[in-house]
């Protein structure tokens, strides 16, 4: 009987993975014998050792630092070597031709300073490296060498830098159809062939010109901002002026839980999701915190960030205080200093991965929109509903109206990637639903939600935005689900973003203590590193 080919391909799959851990085990016996000591985290048959221990672990400087040591040991050994366009959530890549391989090699394998430095085939799958002696001659046959230190933030931390955070060095080889090209040995997006007179002729970063002039039109070439909202619900003048708005309210239909205080809790997200950011998306130009006349006390002052108070954005201060995330988001775009191109995040939503601007905006300049599977039913909006399903109706109904089309899908609670010409393009269309909305205190079965459901579909249907994908995780950390999910992405950290979204669940007092002490504790283990954006003698405490 035949075997299939995915049967064939699972064998392949399975054929590397112990091909991977093999080559790890080969490497810590190699190291152990040479007097390093044994740190090591993950299952048995996956062990990893850690290098260096570097309690300021940044991996953005970590990718930097690995690409000046590759660098540095290439020119010092005479090697021509090329810089060529690199992601920039990945390793930094070095061009070498195909007769320069053997002397890059002997010469990265022969440098004092790569000694413990983990190194494999170019080809390799980033999470299945076969470890491999920088001296093998299955390197040369193999296009190019990833080379990598792992780093670790504590002994018992597993947020480490890896291959991402290494340099490759690709063999450039000559095109048997057209011998006049050279081309990268192995396939990397944006590399394409060049001529070899085209790789001497190069900018004063040693980038060939005919890259150095311009960028890929798949790349984003422009700046794009972060906005984040939050709230201190603990903050006792902010619960007094909630308390007294709620009261005053009559006859208003509210969505599912829309004054809960579990909504306002704050678990210290914002703290972690800005180290996520500065970890796994370096590239964002500025940061804006929207905030109720609110300050987190643990924030230092940075020319990267700036708290905005809903005064500074809100049409008409007499709607003041607001409780309504909807309302606050109906004001995003009228941030003074806004990029044209902005990620709009929730603080609970957070960065799991080193993550690329493409992820989120094409070159173009058009948005990514990240569909659920979950659908949106056509009944009318009625009392009680959950907020993210009534507001979905409402745009709908909007979209339809304009547009002569409608949304059937729900979006993942992910960085929104907006721009402020199309939110300003909405709030002409809409200005009544944008006025009702701002109006609203609290969550009602009217609201617009001006930057998730309604942009997303108004853009789709228009063409300022179009589907994207991206791994992403919800969890509600107060169910047995939850819990187990996180404990193992400490592990995996396979997700591009996630958000931890407490108050799905009703508890007890005494379970969300507890559930506010679980979200704390794993967030410092999954980023323990103090991001720039923290005052220094500012420590984590857990309420």
């Amino acid at each position: 009987m035949p075997i299939s080919a995915a049967v064939k391909a699972l064998g392949k799959t399975a054929l590397r993975e112990a091909a991977s851990r093999a080559s790890e085990m080969r490497f810590a016996v190699t190291r152990h014998r040479a007097g390093e000591a044994q740190r090591t985290w993950g299952l048995p048959g996956q062990k990893v050792i850690a290098l260096d221990f570097n309690p300021a672990l940044s991996l953005p400087e970590a990718r930097s630092a690995s690409a000046q040591l590759a660098r540095g040991v290439l020119e010092r050994a005479g090697v021509d070597f090329f810089l060529c366009p690199s992601p920039s959530h990945r390793a930094t890549i070095l061009g070498v031709t195909q007769e320069n391989a053997a002397a890059a090699l002997s010469a990265l394998a022969a440098a004092p300073e790569l000694d413990g430095w983990r190194a494999c085939a170019a080809g390799d799958a980033l999470g299945n490296p076969v470890i491999t002696p920088l001296g093998a001659s299955r390197l040369r046959a193999v296009g190019g060498v990833r080379l990598w230190r792992v780093q670790a933030a504590t002994a018992t931390s597993r947020f480490r830098s890896g291959p991402t955070e290494g340099v490759e060095v690709l063999f450039f080889g000559a095109n048997e159809d057209r011998p006049h090209v050279l081309e990268p040995l192995v396939r990397r997006e944006g590399l394409a062939g060049l001529t070899l007179e085209q790789t001497q002729d190069r900018d004063a970063h040693g980038v060939p010109q005919v890259w150095a002039r311009g960028r890929d039109v798949q790349e984003v070439g422009f700046p794009i901002d972060v906005v984040y909202t939050w709230v201190d619900g603990a903050d006792a003048e902010w619960a007094k002026s909630k308390a007294q708005a709620k009261a005053a309210v009559e006859g208003v239909v509210f969505t599912e839980r829309s004054d809960d205080e579990s909504r306002f809790a704050d678990h210290d997200e914002l703290r972690y999701s800005l180290r996520s950011l500065e970890q796994f998306a370096p590239w964002v130009r500025h940061v804006w915190i929207v905030a109720a006349g609110q300050r987190p006390a643990w924030l230092r002052d940075s020319d990267r960030v700036t708290v905005v108070d809903h005064r500074e954005i809100w049409p008409d201060p007499a709607q003041l205080p607001n409780f309504n995330s909807h309302a606050i988001e109906a004001n995003l775009h009228r941030i003074q200093g806004l990029a044209e191109h902005f990620l709009y995040l929730n603080d609970d939503n957070f960065f799991g991965r080193p993550v690329s601007p493409e992820q989120f905006f094409r070159g173009s300049g058009l948005a990514n929109a990240f569909l659920s599977r979950a659908t949106v039913d056509f009944a009318e909006p009625v009392e009680g509903e959950i907020a993210s399903t009534t507001a979905a109706k409402k745009a709908r109904g909007l979209v339809l109206e304009q547009c002569g089309a409608y949304p059937t899908r729900k979006y993942f609670h992910a960085p929104a990637a907006l721009t402020r010409s199309r939110q300003e393009e909405l709030e002409r269309i809409f200005p009544a639903e944008f006025a009702a909305t701002r109006a609203a205190q609290f969550r009602t079965t009217e609201d617009i939600a001006a930057a998730g459901s309604l942009s997303m579909a108004y853009g789709l249907a228009t063409g300022s935005v179009v589907t994207g994908r991206i791994r992403y995780d919800y969890i509600d950390p107060a169910v047995p689900d939850g819990a187990a999910r996180m404990r193992r992405y400490l592990k995996a950290r396979n997700m591009d973003t996630f958000c931890i979204n407490d108050g799905s669940t009703e508890e007890s007092p005494e379970e969300r203590s507890a559930t506010h002490d679980r979200i704390a504790g794993w967030l410092e283990e999954f980023l323990p590193v103090r991001s720039s954006f923290e005052r220094e003698e500012d420590t984590v405490t857990s309420a």
